[in-house]
């Protein structure tokens, strides 16, 4: 079988992770006809020389999509498809490629819409949307029990990820205990001045969507995958109940005002008064989101879960001057991101990675507090009930990627791993991938009723929800 690739669009993801992997796997899978598709102001032209046999075309703000998209199809013979667009515009080609039953790789989050923090209606179309394409791609399955439609979740197929899995059904094969309390963190360690919040416009407060919506669906999804993969015919999960308490860009202004950068940064300037900052910012989204999660089996609780998802956070910038500055990528980062798992009273494992490239990031120091790579798991378990077992365990992030050398990082590797995955099962028409939409279906549903949630404190209702699973 030849595979011919369409990837949508060919921006600093798609250059950064798949053009690369796609071509990587050209002879492994018989990849034949790889296409780049992009928008009409985007200058992709760059990458012929580093990829002489890509084809690049061209849609154009007058073309019809479907008129367009069907003659891509016919032109290439088209049977797979990479969406690493902007999430706004995920629905169309998700809905396109469905109906074509062409193989389906996509960036997270599924979909999105226009201000789904603040209208009803946006909310609405989210839920029947999300509804649509999984009834939609449910109903070709019934012909074709191979086609492909994976979500990147590249924590599902991490290292670390499938340690951790493995630790907590080794104690629930032992000890019928679920997860009893699951608390998930991550930062992605920026810190924006004020107007910066107004004006940044790569990974923005100002464009329809921010901190959950971005990229912080794998620490919604890392939760359900864990927690619902351990049930029995009595411990199953059967409900949720959800919390959300939202910080919005105007709150940051609050907790460290305008006032107080005078004191710090005396000579700093500001394009605007402090009441214009919380006007220009009353309909900007969300910046830091503390979720509670109650997961239920009919009226009982089973898994007890925090879900701290943060964007103003501990940083080492000092600096007020953003000119040649990436405010996204050379930021003075420093990334956080912890699970802390617990199965009573038997296991509690604690993953932690720190870590900052510029203030430490030299060879000799990947692994350590702060390194370019840190990550470390530690695994207590109760040895008084069960001697046989291993007191406290301790594993880093080098212990499991011995080659870690080869990859720019671990996240690189484990996607790389998964879009392997992903051609292996289109080859070989497997049906058991473990990123398939079908297994993320409750995923979804816990991280759009997280964004009902967030919009109900926007608009001064209730945040509390209870839904069925």
């Amino acid at each position: 079988m030849k595979i011919n690739v369409l990837l949508v669009w060919l921006w600093l993801f798609c250059k950064r992770i798949y053009l690369p992997s796609v071509f990587s796997l050209r002879e492994k899978y018989d990849i034949w006809n790889i296409v780049g598709l992009d928008k009409e102001w985007y200058d992709s032209s760059n990458l012929s020389s580093k990829y002489p046999n890509l084809t690049i075309e061209t849609i154009w703000q007058n073309d019809d999509f479907s008129w367009f998209m069907d003659n891509i199809k016919k032109k290439y013979n088209i049977n797979t498809i990479i969406i690493s667009t902007d999430p706004l515009n995920h629905f169309q080609y998700l809905e396109w490629a469905i109906k074509n039953k062409i193989n389906i790789l996509t960036d997270k989050p599924l979909i999105l819409e226009n201000d789904i923090i603040s209208s009803s209606q946006s909310i609405n179309k989210l839920f029947s949307k999300t509804k649509y394409l999984i009834e939609l791609y449910k109903n070709a399955r019934n012909t074709d029990n191979h086609f492909q439609f994976d979500i990147m979740a590249q924590r599902r197929f991490h290292k670390w990820y499938r340690l951790i899995w493995n630790k907590i059904h080794e104690i629930f094969k032992l000890t019928n205990t679920p997860i009893t309390y699951i608390n998930s963190f991550n930062s992605d360690w920026q810190r924006r001045f004020p107007d910066e919040i107004i004006n940044q416009d790569y990974h923005p407060y100002n464009q329809w969507y921010w901190k959950i919506w971005h990229s912080w669906y794998h620490t919604i999804d890392i939760v359900w995958w864990l927690v619902n993969s351990i049930k029995s015919q009595k411990k199953n999960i059967d409900n949720v109940e959800l919390f959300t308490q939202t910080a919005f860009p105007r709150d940051i202004i609050h907790q460290f005002d305008l006032t107080d950068y005078k004191k710090i940064f005396p000579w700093i300037k500001f394009n605007y008064h402090e009441n214009a900052y919380n006007t220009i910012l009353t309909w900007f989204w969300d910046v830091d989101n503390n979720i509670s999660v109650s997961f239920k089996h009919w009226n009982k609780v089973q898994t007890l879960a925090s879900i701290n998802i943060l964007h103003n956070w501990f940083s080492q910038r000092n600096w007020i001057n953003t000119e040649w500055r990436d405010l996204y990528k050379w930021n003075w980062r420093i990334r956080q991101e912890f699970l802390m798992i617990e199965q009573w009273p038997f296991q509690s494992i604690f993953m932690e990675s720190f870590q900052s490239y510029e203030k430490n990031g030299d060879d000799n120091n990947l692994y350590v507090n702060w390194g370019k790579h840190h990550f470390d798991i530690y695994v207590y378990r109760n040895t008084a009930m069960f001697p046989n077992l291993k007191k406290v365990e301790k594993f880093s992030i080098n212990d499991l990627y011995w080659d870690l050398w080869k990859w720019d990082s671990h996240w690189q590797e484990a996607r790389k791993r998964w879009i392997n995955h992903f051609f292996e099962n289109i080859i070989h028409k497997k049906t058991n991938s473990i990123s398939n939409i079908l297994n993320h279906e409750l995923s979804l549903s816990l991280f759009n009723n997280i964004y009902k949630s967030v919009n109900y404190q926007f608009n001064w209702l209730s945040p509390f929800l209870k839904f069925d699973v």
